[in-house]
């Protein structure tokens, strides 16, 4: 299909230059002139304004970015602080858990000895150490959980 113009189209030549409108020769808007001079320079802004107040503006946008990026570099370092902390507090609890499940071996090899040997049931006393036992191996599965 040939393109309009070429089939003698009315609106042909107006393509892509904006709407025909009365009073504005094809291809100009409003904007474009035509309907009196543009904006003068007095009519940039608010009365009392000049170009000073601009650099002003942007002096201000540039102490605005300097502290940003001075915030940023503090929570970098503060950030690298916290990590190291939270490496000593995991060794710690890792070297905790290490010591608590080598006294639940112990423990419950004194107890299996103790029933073994005697071949009586465990003593009151006995009972209540084997319950605080297994409430501290249903902790320690939910930390190892919550850890990994």
């Amino acid at each position: 299909m040939r393109p309009l113009k070429d089939q003698g189209h009315p609106q042909a030549d107006h393509r892509g230059k904006g709407p025909v409108r009365a009073g504005h020769p094809a291809g100009q808007s409003r904007r474009a002139g035509g309907m009196g001079p543009g904006p003068s320079q007095r009519d940039r802004g608010p009365p009392g304004k000049d170009h000073r107040s601009r650099s002003d503006e942007r002096e201000k946008w540039n102490r605005v970015w300097a502290s940003l990026a001075e915030v940023r570099e503090l929570i970098k370092e503060e950030g690298s602080v916290l990590r190291a902390e939270h490496s000593k507090l995991r060794e710690k609890l890792d070297e905790e858990v290490i010591q608590m499940v080598s006294w639940v071996r112990a423990e419950t090899t004194v107890r299996m000895t103790s029933v073994i040997n005697t071949g009586n049931d465990l003593t009151a006393e006995s009972n209540r150490k084997w319950s605080w036992l297994v409430q501290d191996l249903a902790l320690i599965k939910r930390w190892w959980r919550i850890r990994s």
